[in-house]
């Protein structure tokens, strides 16, 4: 791999990790802690290689069943990946001091996820041949903000679980980020719909899944301890 697709494979991600740090703008989390989520997200990799060699035989990615190419990305990848980047955030960063707003789920979800993304986005586009450009250019605008979407929802609920008590609440975020990475793979995948029907239906899934994501972290950032009281002017009422 040159020098100029690396730096395409690395690229979204951090563009990805810097939006929501500036997003999250009334208390923000150290460098510090944002780094160690960033490489909390490369250690599934290796590990995912090697589940994958296991689960890939049972199941049906690409069945001219969409019902069951869905189930098959669902389950086969959607819940195995979300499920590897959710125990570092749900078991390890929730319990740190600087994990003290709502938002911060969504922040550290994030991070962890964007280290996902980029260490597969690099494996990816290397394994790509002369085509390794092309390859980064598409996952730039497809893959890695499906990994960002997926995070935030996953997030969301973490955020919900912590500071509004909701005992189980997470695993809810894990299920609709599995779905939704789910429901993107088999799009990807599935034979049973023609490849501009898939473009048009994944389109209008990021349309509607990025609205989503908006109004999450709108909702997060109203609810955090650290905003702004401001006092109405009785002048100006």
């Amino acid at each position: 791999m040159n020098s100029y697709n690396l730096f395409l494979s690395i690229l979204p991600g951090i563009v990805i990790c810097l939006y929501i740090y500036f997003k999250d703008k009334h208390e923000k989390e150290p460098f510090s802690l944002l780094a160690i989520n960033f490489l909390f997200g490369i250690i599934p990799v290796v590990f995912i290689i090697k589940i994958y060699s296991f689960t890939d035989p049972i199941f049906n990615f690409s069945s001219t069943n969409f019902l069951i190419s869905l189930i098959s990305c669902i389950i086969g990848i959607g819940l195995i990946e979300e499920f590897c980047k959710f125990i570092f955030v749900r078991f390890i960063t929730y319990y740190f001091k600087d994990f003290n707003e709502p938002m911060d789920g969504v922040v550290y979800c994030v991070m962890v996820s964007m280290g996902f993304a980029t260490v597969e986005n690099i494996i990816h586009v290397a394994n790509s041949g002369g085509d390794g450009e092309a390859v980064a250019m598409v996952r730039m605008f497809s893959a890695v903000p499906a990994h960002a979407i997926c995070a935030i929802i996953m997030g969301y609920y973490i955020g919900i679980q912590k500071f509004k008590k909701k005992k189980g609440i997470a695993v809810k975020g894990l299920i609709w980020a599995s779905i939704f990475h789910g429901l993107y793979d088999a799009f990807l995948f599935s034979n049973s719909v023609s490849e501009e029907l898939a473009t048009f239906l994944m389109i209008i899934l990021f349309i509607v899944s990025f609205e989503i994501c908006l109004r999450i972290i709108e909702k997060h950032l109203d609810d955090s301890p650290f905003k702004p009281k401001y006092k109405k002017n009785p002048k100006h009422l």
